[in-house]
């Protein structure tokens, strides 16, 4: 076996156990566990910073994912052309 396959399949393998991982991550300000902040929890947020539960970089961390995330992604320069037969 070369050593490149060798290295290919150590990739895979790590890049598996990798997205594995990424499943359970938190996402603060989540309590719902759809991985979305809501407007909802953004005020839910800001009660709790009012009341000194949570920092104001906290706060400040869950405004930014509500405002950025999820993040769409549009592939329209991957269509392929379309052709005309005759």
């Amino acid at each position: 076996m070369r050593w490149s396959t060798l290295a290919l399949i150590i990739a895979c393998a790590a890049l598996m156990i990798g997205s594995a991982f990424a499943q359970g991550t938190d996402v603060p300000g989540d309590s719902n566990g759809d991985k979305i902040v809501s407007a909802d929890e953004v005020a839910a947020a800001e009660k709790l910073a009012q009341e000194g539960k949570i920092s104001a970089d906290e706060l400040q961390e869950i405004k930014h994912i509500h405002e950025k995330y999820p993040i769409a992604v549009s592939y329209t320069h991957l269509t392929l052309p379309t052709t005309y037969s005759v």
